[in-house]
């Protein structure tokens, strides 16, 4: 997408940053001269998408002000991180180091500040080992430094020489684990590699003439994971192979089945079942990997069976069971085989878990107003729900036999045509890890909503249910993000007052997901390797949920243990 806009001023100098799977922001800063004074006015920019009917792209303001000095040399350090920080040097090596929150706003404590001795034309920030560095460059004596930044100063020069050439153009990316810097001088280019600890490598083989000088150069960090979330797993395979479940955090659909509604009873509709707006198929292209399966057999009021559905059904004193069937059971199981088919000519390393709970038997009476539910019996656990879907699902089941439990199985330990875990709440169904099936007993996952229409208790009631290792006892930890229609609420959907939707609701608590995923990962991190979201469960599922997921897998070595 190309966009076209203007600012009120030229700004010669731009850094752009952005928190891995999140915001992005753009700084800018101009010299102000005023009463031969020379200042810095700065703007920091948010950009992000517009909602309809304008989507594009739209840079938003987020903060500004001044600098009582101006600052020739003006960087964002480590601008793919949690934590970037704002880099000033004047023309007398006068500089100063300033963290910028998660909202992209420049905090205005007392800030780091130190001196070179000189002034470096030439400055630019990476990381390497999880570390981050600044190589600076003077242009007399082409003296390069390399620093190590901690937090908020830096502590050591790493290392330095004299080279040849003045390099006053300079950037720096990173490829499978590796660090370069791209240097150029008039026309003249050539990359080095960046060693463990901030030691200058040897330059690598690639270098030459361009016909120009470009004073600018912005690599661009593009990962295939975020922009591919059907395939993500695969493309973060060599970052996940290796760990446990207990180690991985997985995107979820709650109430999956439920983006269409078939058979409704009286007092129900979509404002109060439907939790999702894609089927099953859609989802999995959308990065869901954890599916919420609810079975509902359903006989109508002639007395014929209509199949099994998915459903969201709920007992209601007084009135019997209230709710709505979805997605057939077929369908559900159908479009988990076709994405695992699809997946084999591309070695796909996708892993799915679809778990079967709330199995109920609905049945309406004669006169097709009033509805009746019950438990499922063992029988249709059995012979209708799990022998339906391992007969559909047989070819892609997991064998993880050799594990004793699911939850210390390898990542990427499977055959490469084996992508689905079957979970079952009952105790009707035992478990069969050869084909990929468990019982709840044997799979164990602390699942326990919070049951509000708040999303600020919500919110905080399912971070302390998290870091609480007492309460999910080692257990895979599903992460409810979640709100739930009030007894008012419910009652607005009959078609009374203005109601509240729980796709609404779910609006509130998506577009809020990633800022507290942020928030909980650093500075001081409540998400650690032992504490960790393994499921991270919506309602109206969408790649928003995913990008969430590939986040706490990306920086799951830099938690605390």
């Amino acid at each position: 997408m190309r966009v076209y806009t203007s600012w009120e001023h030229y700004y010669p100098i731009l850094s752009a940053f952005t928190f891995p799977g999140g915001k992005t922001f753009i700084y800018g800063q101009m010299q102000v001269t005023d009463n031969e004074q020379d200042s810095s006015f700065w703007i920091i920019m948010e950009v992000k998408q517009g909602a309809p009917p304008e989507p594009e792209l739209q840079p938003t303001l987020v903060d500004d002000g001044y600098w009582d000095k101006w600052y020739p040399n003006a960087l964002v350090t480590n601008p793919n991180s949690l934590s970037p920080m704002l880099f000033g040097e004047d023309s007398d090596g006068n500089w100063f180091l300033r963290p910028i929150s998660a909202d992209g706003k420049v905090q205005r404590e007392e800030p780091y500040t130190d001196q070179f001795g000189t002034y470096y034309g030439s400055v630019q920030t990476f990381m390497v080992g999880g570390e981050v560095f600044l190589f600076v460059q003077n242009s007399d004596t082409k003296e390069w430094k390399i620093w190590r930044i901690t937090k908020n100063e830096p502590i050591g020069i790493m290392d330095e020489s004299v080279w040849n050439y003045y390099y006053s153009t300079v950037a720096s990316y990173s490829i499978n684990g590796r660090t370069f810097l791209f240097l150029q001088s008039g026309t003249y280019w050539n990359i080095r590699e960046v060693l463990a600890g901030g030691t200058m490598g040897s330059r690598i083989g690639t270098d030459g003439n361009w016909e120009n000088h470009y004073e600018f150069v912005f690599p661009i960090y593009v990962d295939p994971a975020y922009l591919n979330p059907s395939s993500w797993m695969t493309h973060m395979y060599d970052l996940l192979k290796d760990r446990t479940l207990q180690e991985i955090a997985i995107p979820g659909s709650h109430d999956a089945g439920m983006s269409e509604l078939g058979f409704c009873s009286k007092y129900a509709n979509a404002c109060d079942t439907q939790t999702q707006t894609s089927g099953i198929y859609q989802q999995l292209v959308n990065g869901a990997r954890y599916f919420d399966i609810r079975p509902t057999s359903y006989v109508d009021c002639s007395g014929s069976f209509r199949g099994w559905y998915t459903g969201h059904w709920a007992y209601v004193n007084g009135l019997d069971w209230l709710g709505c069937t979805g997605q057939s059971l077929d369908s559900v199981l159908d479009d988990v085989a076709k994405f695992c088919a699809e997946m084999e000519p591309t070695g796909g390393k996708e892993l799915i878990i679809l778990n079967f709970s709330h199995c109920y038997d609905i049945v309406t009476g004669d006169d097709c107003d009033d509805w009746t539910g019950s438990d499922c019996s063992d029988h249709e656990w059995v012979d209708d729900v799990r022998n339906t879907a391992v007969e559909k699902l047989s070819a892609f089941l997991i064998d993880w036999s050799k594990y004793e439990d699911p939850r210390e199985a390898i990542f990427g330990d499977r055959a490469a045509i084996q992508h689905v875990l079957l979970r079952f709440e009952t105790e009707a169904i035992s478990s069969d890890p050869q084909n990929g099936v468990y019982n709840s007993d044997d799979f164990p996952i602390y699942n326990e909503y919070s049951n509000t229409n708040d999303f600020s208790t919500m919110k905080d009631n399912q971070k302390q249910k998290m870091i609480n290792p007492v309460i999910h006892n080692a257990e895979l930890f599903l992460l409810s993000w979640t709100l739930t229609l009030s007894g008012d609420q419910a009652y607005d959907c009959t078609g009374f007052g203005n109601p509240t939707s729980i796709l609404d609701l779910a609006g509130e608590a998506d577009s809020q997901l990633m800022n507290y995923i942020h928030d909980w990962s650093s500075p001081s991190p409540v998400i650690t390797q032992t504490l960790l979201p393994n499921i991270i469960y919506v309602d109206n599922f969408g790649t928003f949920a995913t990008r969430a997921a590939i986040y706490v897998n990306e920086h799951y070595s830099t938690l605390p243990p």
